[in-house]
């Protein structure tokens, strides 16, 4: 069967399905894990070539104008919640 959208009113039912799972695995120790959406188009132009229909045709790439300042904003942040808990 080929994968598909889950829409309402099924994503109640995998979110229970969801939440009971992680129940079960939590029990014994495994916790969850996130894998990222989105990937550097260069990670698979150097793996499988830039001229493959994967990456030529069949991927979308775009420019992120925000990770340039990520660590700024990671640090602005990290100084909020430390200027925020000096305040209680």
């Amino acid at each position: 069967m080929a994968p598909r959208d889950i829409l309402p009113p099924e994503t109640a039912l995998w979110n229970h399905v969801e939440q009971t799972a992680h129940g079960v695995f939590s029990t014994f120790g495994y916790g969850e894990i996130r894998l990222p959406i989105f990937e550097p188009t260069d990670l698979f132009a150097r793996s499988i070539g830039e001229e493959t229909d994967v990456v030529s045709k069949e991927m979308y790439s775009f420019m992120d104008i925000a990770v340039p300042r990520l660590p700024r904003l990671a640090n602005m942040i990290t100084e909020g919640a430390v200027a925020r808990s000096d305040q209680r």
